[in-house]
């Protein structure tokens, strides 16, 4: 026996059951109640069938998204893969580009790097140095950084490296003479301004 009304939907079913088959063997001592038990049975049997076309509806529901959800990833995909071609065609034109709704990305227009900032001597050891960078935060995306080296504080600037991402360690470098590092990003339409300089001596 419970003394508080049930609250899930399988508990409210199952008492109503009781309540019925209650009504119906004892109606001495329930003789006029204000709901017989053939329609308490019939109030019932109309939610159990709402219950389930609710199920129903649900997974219904459930599927059809999963279905739009794919087809929005699909066209996505095909409307990517016409405008990447459209980048390609018109060499990043935004006039042209402009004929399909689209522009070129700022990262890949005609535009050499902004400045790297902050070049930083991490660690160093006997003829090796691991370098660090900001990378530029205006003008184009850097395809590579060129990291250039030169002695004594005097003389051209010669190359020491590449990297691809804002860190390298340079390995095999002169021992003994004083030694400056400054890296230069580069890609397709220049190269930026160098950074600051940083000195070694290894």
């Amino acid at each position: 026996m419970m003394g508080a009304f049930p609250l899930s939907e399988a508990e409210i079913v199952a008492l109503a059951e009781r309540i019925a088959a209650g009504l119906e063997a004892h109606p001495g001592l329930f003789p006029s109640p204000p709901v017989d038990p053939a329609a308490l049975r019939a109030r019932r049997d109309a939610f159990s069938m709402a219950q389930s076309a609710a199920v129903t509806a649900r997974v219904a529901a459930r599927m059809a998204t999963l279905t739009k959800d794919e087809s929005l990833g699909a066209l996505k995909r095909d409307m990517k893969q016409v405008l990447r071609y459209a980048e390609n065609v018109t060499l990043m034109n935004d006039d042209q580009l402009g004929c399909l709704g689209w522009s070129a990305p700022h990262a890949r227009q005609r535009i050499a790097p902004g400045q790297p900032g902050l070049l930083t001597i991490v660690r160093e050891g006997d003829g090796w140095l691991l370098l660090r960078w900001h990378v530029p935060e205006d003008g184009g995306h850097a395809t590579v950084y060129r990291i250039e080296r030169r002695l004594d504080n005097h003389g051209d600037w010669d190359a020491a490296g590449s990297a691809l991402h804002p860190e390298i360690t340079l390995e095999n470098q002169p021992r003994g003479p004083h030694l400056e590092y400054r890296v230069v990003a580069v890609n397709n339409w220049g190269e930026s301004v160098p950074t600051n300089t940083v000195a070694a001596v290894l």
